[in-house]
């Protein structure tokens, strides 16, 4: 039995290998937002807040 499991698995992961992959391209915050954004809608409230960081990010640099 565990045999013709273990030959479905390796079916199954011929079709898709390595679905996702630890050295995925696509960051995770891609993922989620790709996720959770509804089509058709702008994700200008999660590029405002990428802005913020990236300013915060700037001054903590420029200081230290």
């Amino acid at each position: 039995m565990s045999d013709r499991r273990s030959q479905r698995i390796r079916q199954q992961l011929r079709q898709h290998p390595n679905p996702r992959g630890r050295h995925d391209p696509v960051a995770f915050h891609v993922q989620i937002r790709r996720v959770y954004q509804p089509a058709g809608e702008s994700p200008t409230a999660a590029d405002q807040h990428a802005q913020l960081a990236r300013q915060l990010r700037r001054q903590r640099q420029g200081r230290g």
